[in-house]
């Protein structure tokens, strides 16, 4: 898969975001996430929060603060990724991001910054 970014999460897992998922996903819904890709990608390799999703097990939601309240008014940025088996590992592909007002109930917490 071509990839526009390339991190860690914060597990030490290559995630890949691609320019096609990114603009014709996350910019399609989520436009004022524009000028903030570094910000999805800083979610990702250091969260406040991970949490496995109850609903789908292959995916991780990555919660970091917000920290422009003149631009957004949720106050985390969720940045969604989807996990599958490559050689002997994993190998993480962002599915979505955007500005969240709550941490979504439900899903297990993996994950939270010391």
């Amino acid at each position: 898969m071509p990839c526009d970014f390339e991190t860690a999460d914060c597990f030490g897992t290559r995630v890949v975001g691609s320019h096609a998922r990114w603009n014709g996903h996350v910019l399609d819904r989520h436009p004022d996430l524009a000028e903030y890709q570094q910000l999805v990608i800083s979610a990702i390799a250091e969260p406040l929060y991970v949490y496995q999703s109850s609903s789908r097990p292959n995916r991780r939601l990555f919660y970091q603060t917000l920290e422009f309240p003149a631009v957004f008014t949720e106050e985390y940025l969720l940045a969604v990724v989807a996990y599958d088996p490559v050689g002997n590992g994993l190998e993480g592909v962002l599915v979505t991001a955007y500005p969240a007002r709550i941490i979504e109930e439900g899903n297990l917490l993996v994950w939270e910054q010391q």
